[in-house]
């Protein structure tokens, strides 16, 4: 089981906005534009708040708990991605047709992670039964594998020279003529 939990960043973040809404807000008085520096300010370190407030996300093998909540792993169908890494989130697409939006403020070392977690169990949960039943194939229709894609690795020419070399090997077992030096 892996635990996330917020990133105290988002706590220190939000608590350096209120005093800036502060100050800005004292300021406010004497030269009234300030107001709207001070509305900012508290909008955004309401926003850091808020995010900072979120609950922990655990990871385990047969499910993802997400504060209260508990969904399993064959719910998941996909995951989509915003344009949001740190804070991270991402759409959750679950069985049932509904969406699910995840919502991580945590450092980007530990987004990056909870990402890489969130598409290993999903896309291993897509893999088994519930991802034939989410293709529209029943379990008794036979899965059919496609041939994997071959690469070349090599031109034609040296492709031929190291086939000649096996064929070689082959034949005589050894590719280099022993010298009586060597046999000793």
């Amino acid at each position: 089981m892996t635990r996330y939990t917020p990133s105290r960043i988002y706590w220190i973040a939000g608590g350096a906005g209120y005093l800036l809404a502060a100050i800005t807000a004292w300021l406010g008085l004497a030269w009234t534009p300030a107001f709207v520096a001070a509305v900012l300010f508290l909008g955004s370190s309401t926003l850091l708040a808020l995010l900072s407030m979120r609950p922990p996300i655990e990871v385990r093998r047969d499910r993802l708990v997400i504060g209260d909540e508990m969904l399993a792993w064959d719910e998941i169908r996909a995951i989509e991605r915003t344009g949001w890494d740190a804070p991270l989130i991402v759409r959750l697409h679950l069985a049932d047709g509904s969406r699910k939006l995840l919502v991580f403020p945590g450092d980007p070392a530990a987004c990056k992670q909870l990402l890489r977690q969130l598409q290993k169990f999903s896309r291993r949960a897509a893999a088994g039964h519930a991802g034939r039943l989410f293709s529209g194939r029943s379990s008794s229709q036979p899965e059919v594998e496609m041939p994997s894609a071959r690469y070349p690795l090599l031109r034609e020419e040296d492709e031929a020279e190291v086939e000649r070399l096996y064929q070689r090997l082959k034949s005589v077992g050894h590719i280099d003529p022993k010298s009586p030096a060597d046999e000793n």
